[in-house]
């Protein structure tokens, strides 16, 4: 052995295997401490992702709700004066006829006036099941937003499996750091 205890240089000697072993473990250490971080930082950013997911799924899901309750609202309301006014055309009660006319929105008098009618002056069907009827035009709107909303909520369970994966490594790489310890 050299005065500086580094040993003759004679190849598999004990303290040179020993400098080599403690190097590689060093290295494996590192290594291992360098994927846990990064694991780390993929798990946070994953669940970063997920909760801009959540937000934007529950503001489009208010957002689809309110729609379809306000188309549901119109129909309602729609439906309620329309049947009151045919009840008082077809019953001759042309006055109350017309004061119920004056109520409808301006859509429906629009129809009213312009759709085919039976002998009483009734249109032989209602607006309410035609596409350009505005409620049917809302809940168009509210089933595309609940389109845009299914695919949020894929993209929040895409980032929660993500954020689970990450973490698994993340545990994977910590379990490793303390064998090598």
């Amino acid at each position: 052995m050299t005065p500086d205890g580094t040993g003759d240089g004679v190849p598999g000697e004990p303290l040179a295997r020993g400098r080599r072993a403690t190097r590689s473990h060093a290295v494996l250490v590192a290594l291992a401490s360098l994927a846990l971080a990064w694991a780390g930082f993929q798990a946070s950013e994953w669940a970063r992702e997920r909760l801009d997911a959540s937000d934007e799924s529950a503001a489009l899901r208010e957002e689809a709700n309110h729609l379809s309750a306000r188309a549901d609202r119109l129909e309602q309301q729609d439906t309620v004066l329309y049947v009151q006014y045919v009840l008082a055309v077809e019953s001759g009660r042309q006055e109350e006829a017309n004061e119920l006319f004056n109520l409808l929105r301006p859509e429906l008098q629009v129809y009213v006036q312009s759709a085919p009618t039976d002998d009483n002056g009734v249109p032989l069907s209602p607006q309410f099941d035609s596409p350009d009827y505005v409620a049917q035009a809302i809940r168009q709107v509210s089933d595309s937003v609940r389109a845009e909303l299914q695919d949020m909520d894929d993209r929040g369970g895409e980032a929660s499996s993500n954020v689970a994966r990450y973490g698994a490594m993340g545990v994977l790489f910590a379990v490793s750091l303390v064998v090598a310890g």
